[in-house]
């Protein structure tokens, strides 16, 4: 769940971008939950937490600089792009470390081009995210986004099925899914756990991985397995 705001007085321009984000969200399949505000006072008052902040910076009462720096106090990883009627104003938004500034008017191809950025970007943070796991001889750094599955051989061995190679690990299966604490990586089966971003499909109950990799799915996880990977397709 992606989370936008979109505060502007101009009731049309909000409008505009919140139709252009259902519109994305329809076609890119992902689901998004979208607050629209009038006034900043509203915007900086609310509870909720956003991942991505739409901000006129000529707000009346308080303007979209100085609502920002209110809102970073709460939250300094939200994404903030500004917009303005002149691109002078950039040099003023650039103060409370924006994601974007666009010059209004905001037309809808500028609307998704800065979704696709915010999309692209939270994807590769997730993957540059890395993993740090005990080997018998030592530690080994592994990037989350190059690791395929996990594979209990057996007596606490580990083998880190990643797209170049697999490497030998120690540990169990369950203290491995709460050291990565990852919501794309599931256990299908008490020996295994899987990148639900790296399976092709699933067949009677062998799930067939991007590396030709097939892992058996426990009847009673099935369900709940295939309930995650749906999941994960429809938000990702």
């Amino acid at each position: 769940m992606i989370r936008i705001a979109i505060c502007d007085y101009e009731r049309e321009t909000v409008k505009k971008i919140e139709n252009t984000v259902h519109d994305y969200q329809y076609k890119l399949r992902s689901q998004f939950e979208i607050h629209t505000f009038l006034d900043s006072r509203d915007l900086i008052s609310c509870h909720c937490k956003f991942d991505l902040i739409f901000l006129d910076i000529e707000m009346p009462d308080i303007d979209g600089i100085k609502a920002a720096k209110k809102i970073r106090e709460k939250d300094k990883k939200v994404k903030l792009v500004y917009a303005a009627d002149h691109s002078e104003y950039a040099v003023n938004a650039f103060t409370v470390h924006p994601f974007d500034f666009a010059v209004k008017p905001l037309d809808p191809p500028k609307i998704r081009a800065i979704l696709d950025e915010y999309i692209k970007y939270t994807v590769q943070q997730d993957e540059e995210k890395k993993v740090t796991l005990k080997t018998s001889g030592g530690t080994i750094v592994f990037s989350l986004g190059d690791i395929i599955a996990f594979e209990y051989i057996d007596n606490r061995r580990i083998l880190v099925h990643t797209t170049s190679k697999s490497e030998e690990i120690r540990g169990s299966i369950s203290e491995i899914l709460q050291t990565i604490n990852c919501e794309y990586f599931v256990s299908p089966h008490r020996s295994f756990i899987v990148n639900l971003r790296e399976v092709n499909k699933i067949d009677d109950y062998i799930i067939y991985m991007s590396n030709g990799l097939q892992i058996p799915a426990a009847q009673k996880r099935l369900k709940e397995f295939q309930n995650m990977l749906n999941s994960y397709i429809s938000d990702n």
